[in-house]
C-alpha cells in the first residue's frame, strides 16, 4: 500500500502492506467519491470508435492534429442498454491495464488434470474452493492474494513458484 496511493490521498494507516483487492477496490471507490469522479465515468460502456477532430489555427508541433481546439470524438454503447453516445472531449487516456487478457504458461499434462482449473482473472470469491486442497501456480501479487484469501476456506494451498528453495509456511501452515 505504500507505494500504490494517488499523491495527496494515502491508504489506511491501519490496513497491512500487503492489501488484497477488495481493499484496493474500496479505496478507488473512496477516492472517486471523494474527488467527484463517478459522475465522469461510463461503466458497463464499450468504447466503439475514437477519432481526432483538427482545430483550427497555426499547427503547434510536428503533427498536424496539434492544432488549437482539436478534440477527440468518442463513440461508446452501454452495454446493458446498448444506446449509442457520442461526446467531443479535449483529451484521451487508455486505460486497459495490464492484465485484460489473461496469459497461462503452458504446462505439461495440464490437458489430462480431471480437477478444475481457474486464472487469476476470472477469480472472484473464496467459497467455492470451501474444504478444497487447492494449488495455486505462481506468486505474483494476485497469486499471493488469491492464495491467502483461499487459504481462509480451503482445506489446504500449495503455492507453486519459480526459484524457491525451500517452501515457505504462513497463515497457520494453511499455505
Amino acid at each position: 500500500k505504500e507505494v500504490m496511493p494517488f499523491i495527496g490521498y494515502p491508504f489506511d494507516s491501519c490496513l497491512p502492506s500487503y492489501i488484497g483487492h477488495d481493499q484496493v477496490l474500496q479505496y478507488l471507490k473512496d477516492f472517486s467519491e471523494k474527488n467527484d469522479l463517478v459522475r465522469h465515468i461510463k461503466f458497463r460502456s464499450k468504447v466503439r470508435r475514437l477519432s481526432r477532430h483538427a482545430g483550427s489555427g497555426e499547427i503547434q508541433g510536428s503533427c498536424p492534429d496539434t492544432r488549437p481546439n482539436s478534440k477527440w470524438e468518442i463513440e461508446w454503447e452501454h452495454l446493458d442498454s446498448t444506446e449509442v453516445k457520442t461526446k467531443a472531449y479535449d483529451a484521451v487516456f487508455v486505460c486497459n491495464g495490464h492484465y485484460t487478457v489473461p496469459s497461462s504458461p503452458d504446462i505439461a499434462g495440464l490437458g489430462e488434470f480431471k480437477g478444475k482449473v481457474l486464472h487469476a482473472h476470472n477469480y472472484r470469491v473464496p467459497e467455492p474452493f470451501k474444504d478444497q486442497v487447492v494449488a495455486v501456480v505462481g506468486a505474483g501479487p494476485s497469486g499471493v492474494d488469491i492464495s491467502v484469501e483461499i487459504s481462509k476456506t480451503a482445506k489446504r494451498v500449495y503455492r507453486a513458484q519459480k526459484g524457491l528453495e525451500r517452501p515457505e509456511v504462513v497463515n497457520n501452515g494453511n499455505i
